[in-house]
């Protein structure tokens, strides 16, 4: 599954999934790429459900290119944690993986990999930008198209809604 676009909600998609596959009793791994210190409300997932794991394989989303080697890092560990996190689940998600092989920080082949080793386990993944190859192989591919968000006009995040 693949959630792309500008709009908002790709995440969120996401965790709509989760929640379903852990009220069935499925085993659910998560790993956000690029998404720093700030907690939004799915890091509580794993206190809550024992079958949920998160993995975290960054600092935040980057603006000065001297922060790319170290962002290149955590986001090769990330995919190295998810490769052993999806032997165990029924469903993996790869938050902001699109951008963060957008941004060079992981090789598309390296994403490639990982998902013809999936056998079974379901895979999202969701960022901007998702490449037009991953789109083309994916079983449910969903953009995501901003109409309106408060964003324009100033407004500020809401936990809960935006986090």
């Amino acid at each position: 599954m693949i959630y792309t676009g500008d709009g908002k909600g790709k995440t969120t998609a996401a965790i709509g999934v989760i929640m379903r596959m852990l009220c069935i009793g499925k085993r659910v791994a998560m790993v956000q790429f690029l998404k720093g210190s700030m907690m939004s409300a799915e890091c509580a997932l794993p206190k809550k459900y024992k079958k949920f794991i998160l993995a975290r394989a960054g600092s935040g989303f980057f603006t000065h290119e001297h922060e790319r080697d170290e962002q290149t890092r955590l986001a090769e560990e990330g995919l190295a944690a998810a490769r052993r996190m999806m032997k165990d689940a029924d469903l993996l998600v790869l938050d902001e993986v699109n951008t963060a092989v957008k941004l060079k920080l992981l090789r598309f082949r390296d994403l490639l990999s990982l998902l013809k080793t999936r056998g079974k386990t379901h895979v999202i993944c969701t960022g901007r930008n998702a490449p037009r190859r991953l789109m083309d192989a994916g079983d449910i591919v969903t953009e995501m198209k901003c109409i309106r968000h408060h964003f324009s006009k100033g407004g500020k995040a809401v936990r809960g809604i935006d986090y």
